[in-house]
């Protein structure tokens, strides 16, 4: 049992930046009284603080290539990397909360949890590699009125993108961004999103005679009230900020557009770093800083979207904006 202990223990301390899972309080109640009591008077070394595992899964998380996500190959590494870090992490609470030992009977319960869990992942699994496809088309159109919704959220961060040669962030991070953005939302309800806009752009065009540019849209009541709710969700998965940011930055630069063909060795090989992902954010997310900002504003915010979204989106606008 001790060999299974410092197994798990280096296993751990690999897959410190793993995304949390709730914890299931009946079930640790119930292992701690499967715990035989020569194993709870063992002596065990004492855990890092939150601050130092923190800042260790930082520099872990930098440190490691993102994965090519424009081939099957760097999908299914992303996606296994993925379930094996939830995995750990999720042996890393249950040992926690049990002194730093887990049992093989802690263990089978585990694989019994993680077995019911097995159909949901297979079809988060298949929703995965769908918005893959999607998001690569829709980033075709993102010009045209077949998805406006998407000029509504590019629109907060346009100054940012690189005109030619010039510098900035590239435009070859749309396609990826969408991706991220299907994924956040999810794709039923982004395309509720795209319907709704649809309706407010042929609503806009038949007010003005068939005519239509997107400044008309960007300046309409409703469709900000749209995106304004749109951005909310999204914002709330940016409150563990590493997590996400590393998340994030492998979705865009796994599937950056094609560079132009004029393009130079830098142009090339460009890719969205921390700094200006950091800029790209505060951008997007603009409009939600001061709503959160202050405990009288966010009454009102609260009121809208909760107190749970309301705390989340806070977090992250701290984050983002260094508040």
């Amino acid at each position: 049992m001790a060999k299974l202990k410092v197994t798990l223990k280096a296993l751990g301390r690999l897959v410190a930046s793993a995304p949390g899972g709730a914890r299931r309080q009946n079930d640790i109640a119930g292992a701690r009284r499967q715990n035989d009591k020569a194993a709870a008077g063992r002596p065990h070394k004492s855990a890092p603080t939150g601050a130092t595992r923190a800042h260790k899964a930082a520099l872990r998380a930098a440190r490691r290539p993102p994965h090519d996500l424009s081939t099957p190959g760097g999908q299914g590494h992303a996606l296994a990397e993925t379930v094996v870090m939830g995995i750990f992490d999720r042996l890393r609470q249950e040992a926690r909360a049990l002194d730093g030992r887990l049992t093989l009977t802690d263990l089978d319960r585990l694989a019994d949890d993680f077995h019911d869990k097995s159909a949901a992942l297979r079809q988060a699994f298949e929703m995965t590699f769908e918005a893959y496809a999607r998001a690569r088309e829709r980033s075709k159109f993102a010009q045209n009125r077949q998805y406006p919704f998407n000029r509504l959220l590019v629109r907060r961060f346009e100054h940012l993108l690189a005109r030619g040669k010039g510098p900035g962030i590239q435009r070859r991070v749309l396609p990826g961004f969408f991706m991220a953005v299907e994924m956040m939302l999810g794709p039923q309800i982004l395309d509720a999103y795209q319907e709704h806009c649809r309706a407010i752009v042929e609503r806009i065009s038949g007010a003005q005679g068939g005519k239509f540019a997107w400044t008309d849209l960007y300046a309409d009541a409703e469709a900000a009230t749209l995106a304004f709710d749109a951005l909310v969700a999204m914002a709330a998965y940016f409150a563990d900020f590493d997590k996400r940011a590393r998340w994030f930055l492998t979705i865009v630069n796994g599937n950056l557009g094609p560079a132009p063909a004029n393009a130079t060795y830098e142009q090339s090989n460009w890719q969205l770093g921390d700094a200006a992902f950091k800029n790209l954010l505060a951008a997007l997310f603009s409009q939600l800083k001061d709503p959160v900002a202050s405990a009288a504003a966010r009454t009102d915010f609260t009121q809208r979207y909760g107190v749970e979204k309301c705390r989340a989106v806070a977090d992250a606008m701290a984050r983002i904006h260094g508040s």
